[in-house]
């Protein structure tokens, strides 16, 4: 009894969608230069309700090249509710990396989906802080995003992201996701 548990779990565990995501974004931030973000992330469903991610990013500002990119793993429960909401709350670590220092970080993300058709909108808040007080990474990040799903395994994304702390800006950004 104990093998066909463990080869159902192993079977539904790998049958899971994975997902690539690219993504670019455009960033203005307030008083200062704006940014350019290039990101690569990979999304593995482990159960149902349950994705872990890693990712990288690579942040250039306007100008100056001054260069920043970050490397973070998340993991994602989810909780459908009512008739189509589905709940979420995103924990991530990461590491920033800049011309002059590293630090490492972490997020919490809750926010609720609603699939709409193809469609499936998104309202998100993010909080992010450095582990270590001398280095100012805290943000508070209200994010707002649309998917559309082209077939069943390429969908792209719209996502606005009004973040405020140590760093404010207003950023867009424009995703394409390929599931296999």
């Amino acid at each position: 009894m104990k093998k066909i548990i463990a080869l159902l779990t192993f079977v539904s565990c790998t049958a899971m969608a994975d997902s690539i995501t690219i993504r670019y974004q455009t960033a203005d931030v307030i008083g200062k230069q704006g940014q350019q973000q290039y990101s690569l992330s990979y999304n593995h469903s482990l159960f149902k309700n349950l994705t872990t991610d890693v990712g990288i990013s690579s942040v250039t500002v306007d100008g100056t090249g001054a260069l920043s990119n970050r490397i973070e793993a998340g993991l994602t429960p989810s909780y459908p509710v009512l008739n189509n909401f589905t709940l979420y709350t995103r924990v991530a670590v990461g590491n920033k990396i800049t011309n002059t220092r590293a630090t490492s970080y972490y997020a919490v993300e809750p926010g609720v989906r609603l699939p709409l058709g193809p469609f499936t909108a998104s309202i998100g808040y993010r909080y992010r802080d450095s582990f270590e007080d001398k280095n100012k990474d805290q943000t508070n990040t209200t994010r707002f995003g649309l998917r559309y799903r082209i077939d069943k395994t390429d969908t792209l994304s719209v996502t606005y992201d009004r973040m405020r702390g140590d760093s404010n800006q207003n950023a867009w950004s424009l995703g394409y996701t390929k599931t296999f």
